[in-house]
């Protein structure tokens, strides 16, 4: 009879030590968060989100991200890759990316939706239904997860790759890690020039420029913060974080009017993920078993910001009942915002609330 338990418990013993010898896919940096902020003040909970309105259900599946035209039209990109045209109630397929699009914009001047797609890089799409493709590299170093774009008014693209480390199936494993491989970055349509503007970022996301193309702001999501890069004046080349320490992960930001900036909070940050982060060694025996990493990732909370151009928040909209899960985007068209989601089906949209 202990033949059987010793077996078993030498079974037992020999998978823990390959456990622990089996290397981790993250090679995960001690981070210390400041304290988690109350939702009071600024951040006061409410429920004002919560008067959104679904729109093409059933005809948007996971659009992460929208770029509405002048007409009111609206590009989405779906999880399959497809790029959406939506209007009137109807959607029509343009094209289809073969990857998996995400941040979208729209350049006027050219008739070009331009596309972050995560898996391929930087594209433009044509009138026609041509995709061409833009860049997938920059400064010798290839993109792993482009994310975000925004069109300056100077011309530029200005885009984020999330990370040059991990794709966008492995977002979780560079959270974990921490390690700073995001970056913020710039392509010049006229020169077709990619330029690396700022890098070591803590999973650079989304993407908004100033009215008169003196900075560009992007959102670092595992770093809870919005930074502002210079591009022009006294501060050119330098960057600063004009709000820091939110309570959840941002993750869209883009321009809207009378100087506010709309930025969505995908999760609210939790104690018990916080825990990990000052200890990498236990970190990195988690993300060697998906299924409990996945465990870690805080529930979804609605949760949209509206920001001048220094950080003070102006407006503050929440909705713990989720009408719709998971708000990663946000673009304001006619005193509406209209939002995108990565998992959930439609697209929301709500009158600007002063």
């Amino acid at each position: 009879m202990r033949r059987p338990f010793a077996f078993i418990v030498g079974l037992l013993c020999a998978a823990l030590l390959v456990f622990f010898i089996w290397p981790s896919p993250i090679d995960a940096v001690a981070f210390d968060p400041e304290p988690i902020p109350e939702l009071s003040g600024p951040y006061q909970s409410n429920n004002e989100l919560h008067a959104l309105d679904k729109i093409y259900e059933g005809l948007c599946h996971e659009c992460e991200d929208i770029a509405v035209r002048s007409d009111g039209a609206i590009y989405a990109g779906e999880i399959d890759g497809d790029i959406l045209l939506l209007k009137g109630g109807l959607k029509s397929v343009v094209a289809n990316t073969g990857g998996r699009p995400l941040g979208l914009d729209i350049d006027t001047l050219r008739d070009l939706l331009i596309i972050a797609d995560a898996y391929k890089g930087l594209l433009a799409l044509n009138s026609s239904g041509d995709i061409t493709l833009l860049t997938r590299s920059s400064e010798g170093l290839d993109f792993k997860f482009v994310d975000d774009i925004e069109i300056g008014p100077d011309g530029l693209y200005y885009f984020s790759d999330a990370s040059s480390k991990y794709n966008f199936n492995e977002t979780l494993l560079d959270i974990f890690e921490h390690g700073g491989h995001g970056r913020l970055c710039s392509y010049d349509p006229v020169t077709k020039q990619t330029r690396t503007l700022l890098d070591g970022l803590q999973f650079a996301n989304g993407i908004a420029t100033s009215p008169d193309s003196s900075f560009v702001l992007v959102n670092e999501t595992g770093l809870f913060c919005v930074r502002k890069y210079w591009l022009k004046g006294p501060h050119k080349g330098t960057d600063e974080i004009i709000l820091g320490n939110m309570p959840g992960f941002p993750d869209g930001i883009s321009r809207g009017s009378n100087g506010i900036y709309w930025l969505t909070i995908v999760n609210p940050r939790t104690l018990q993920l916080e825990s990990l982060m000052s200890k990498p060694f236990l970190r990195e025996l988690l993300a060697k078993v998906p299924a409990v990493m996945e465990v870690a990732v805080p529930p979804a909370y609605g949760f949209v910001l509206g920001i001048d151009a220094d950080g003070t928040i102006k407006h503050n909209y929440q909705d713990n009942e989720l009408k719709l899960l998971q708000i990663t985007s946000v673009q304001e068209h006619n005193e509406n915002l209209f939002f995108g989601s990565l998992i959930d089906d439609g697209i929301g949209v709500m009158n600007i609330i002063n």
